[in-house]
Parts: structure tokens; sequence; C-alpha cells
């Protein structure tokens, strides 16, 4: 069985490709903020694995992506309104340099397997 890793699983897309991914018999490692919320979201599933962490935190998502076929990453920082600029520094951290991290992350796991 396939094993693949998504980020932002609670969120928007991520939402409905954790569900895609499970109709079609894969098996998923879920990134939450919230493990409750995934939980609340999905239910228990066995196919399902919630992996509690963020975006701010790359190398502790690293053994989770061990043994990964694919990475799907549908995490993002933003804010609904415009701030002028006021998170600027968080909207790169988490969608620019986290992702670069994820990338390389990914790479190494994928290598090492």
């Amino acid at each position: 069985m396939q094993t693949v890793f998504v980020t932002g699983a609670t969120g928007l897309l991520g939402n409905n490709l954790v569900r895609l991914l499970l109709e079609r018999g894969v098996r998923v490692r879920a990134l939450a903020r919230s493990s409750a919320k995934a939980e609340a979201q999905f239910g228990q599933i066995p196919a399902l694995e919630v992996i509690e962490g963020d975006m701010q935190a790359v190398a502790h998502l690293v053994p989770a992506l061990a043994g990964c076929d694919v990475v799907f990453h549908t995490a993002a920082y933003f804010r609904e309104s415009y701030g002028g600029g006021k998170h600027w520094a968080m909207l790169k951290r988490i969608n620019v340099d986290a992702t670069s991290e994820l990338i390389a992350a990914a790479h190494a796991a994928l290598h090492s397997y």
C-alpha cells in the first residue's frame, strides 16, 4: 500500500485531499496542528495516522516522512485581511522557508529509505 504525507490536512484543500486519498486506498500520514481537530474531521480510520505538529518545526516532521512515497504540501500561512505587510516575516517563514525545509527533508527521507 502506498503511503503519503499530507501537510495542512485539516485545512480546506488538505481535508479534501486526505479524504480522496483514503477513498482510493492510500495510507495517509496527516500533519495537523491539532490531533483533536483531525479526529473530529476524519474519525478514527486505520489507514490514517495523524501527525501533530506544524510547519514552524519541520525538523520534528522528519521521522514521519520516512517510508512515504509522496508528500503533498497543502499547508500555508495566511491572513484573511491585508495588514500592510505586518505579518510578512511569518508569511515568508512558513510559506517560503519552511516549504524549502520540507522539500529538503522529504528528499533526504526518500534517499535514506
